[in-house]
């Protein structure tokens, strides 16, 4: 389930926390809020106090609001925040995560959860059939010119293909026998178990070589009992393919990235904070450099939700497809889209998820992490088949 979550904290606190000494020193005297300020917690006051709020989520500063004078104190957090949008020349230069000014323009839009900018009745990316058709039951498809990577889970030893594998205690990923149905393909499958009470469930990841447009399909299956699902499949833009900087993409819930460092956008099911029947629906979760702040001032990932589909049907194998093209660093170019069992259901386009050239989607993490925000079930079951990567439209099985 995505997390851009509705909260109560002030939209104050998404402010540009840089500089906020100095206007203080010229506003605490007219407002008389020393006592204020001296009790306010460091949650408020320190870079490091912030980042600790944006990674647990908290709702907002609560004990504070209980000190004396604490009422004053968040009137001057007001009256800074105004100063900081405006800001004046002697407030410096702007902060990495705040919101774009007249400097910094803002490109293309930010989320959108009511679908009205997807254009897939535009039909402008194909749809049915697509390269997998040339391969029946996907046989040869792994040695196809365009295929990055393919997994079908046939082998024993399938993690060892992957670069990185999470799967706590070896409790939740394993190999099972659970054919496809008359499409084709081994009878091998990848299940993953999340169980409340011991873990947050697991997957796999892999980086790759990336290219302009990247296409992911793979087929997926929820057990009929399985209830909402936090995080699940996501494609991560990392500096680099090793080292340190092969992991710039990874962590960073609630912080908005910077243009050069990372992007990722995830296809994953959206409960709508528990009113839909789960696991819910299909929606992007996408975090960029220009993307919008949520309710509580954070930012967590922008969700892009078409208008209207169906509830994800369980207990049946579903084809998802999902493909992200670069845009021209510094502009408003760039697109995402995604497809079920060969229908594109939702695509987007003008989106600027980058600013250097250097920086490439280049890892796919295939994964069902699930928590107790939600999910009521102790245990909750996804199976995973027939992963292909590959530098133009897949689409479902070929018979």
């Amino acid at each position: 389930m995505s997390h851009s979550d509705p909260a109560t904290q002030s939209p104050v606190l998404a402010t540009n926390h840089a500089g906020l000494i100095a206007p203080a020193v010229f506003i605490a005297p007219a407002v008389s809020i020393a006592p204020a300020v001296l009790s306010a917690p460091a949650v408020l006051t320190t870079p490091a106090g912030w980042a600790d709020l944006a990674r647990c989520g908290a709702a907002g500063p609560t004990n504070a609001a209980r000190r004396p004078g604490a009422g004053a104190f968040f009137c001057c957090l007001a009256a800074i925040g105004l100063l900081i949008v405006c800001r004046p020349a002697w407030l410096g230069a702007q902060d990495a995560t705040a919101p774009p000014t007249a400097a910094t323009p803002r490109l293309g839009a930010g989320a959108d959860v009511d679908g009205q900018r997807n254009v897939a009745a535009e039909a402008r990316l194909p749809s049915g059939l697509g390269l997998a058709a040339k391969y029946p039951g996907d046989r040869g498809l792994a040695e196809d010119s365009a295929v990055i990577l393919f997994e079908d889970f046939s082998a024993e030893d399938y993690q060892s293909r992957w670069g990185e594998v999470r799967d706590p205690e070896g409790a939740v990923l394993r190999r099972v026998d659970l054919p496809l149905e008359g499409l084709g393909g081994d009878n091998a499958a990848l299940q993953v178990t999340a169980t409340l009470s011991q873990n947050t469930g697991g997957g796999l990841t892999q980086w790759f070589q990336p290219t302009d447009a990247v296409y992911i399909r793979f087929y997926v299956r929820f057990d009929k009992n399985c209830d909402y699902v936090h995080h699940f499949c996501t494609l991560r833009a990392n500096k680099a393919l090793r080292g340190r900087d092969a992991w710039s993409g990874f962590g960073g819930a609630g912080i908005r990235p910077q243009g050069d460092e990372r992007f990722s956008t995830a296809i994953e099911p959206f409960g709508d904070w528990g009113r839909l029947r789960p696991p819910g629906k299909w929606n992007f979760y996408s975090y960029w450099y220009q993307m919008e702040p949520s309710p509580d001032g954070k930012f967590w990932g922008n969700a892009f939700r078409p208008a209207d589909q169906p509830l994800i049907e369980t207990d049946r194998w579903i084809c998802v497809e999902m493909m992200l093209k670069h845009n021209t660093p510094g502009q408003a170019d760039g697109e995402q889209a995604f497809w079920i069992d060969g229908q594109l259901v939702g695509h987007w386009i003008e989106i600027p998820w980058r600013t250097s050239g250097d920086l490439w989607a280049n890892a796919f993490t295939l994964e069902s992490y699930v928590t107790d925000r939600w999910t009521q079930h102790e245990q909750n079951i996804v199976w995973f088949d027939q992963v292909v990567i590959a530098k133009q439209y897949i689409g479902p099985i070929g018979q």
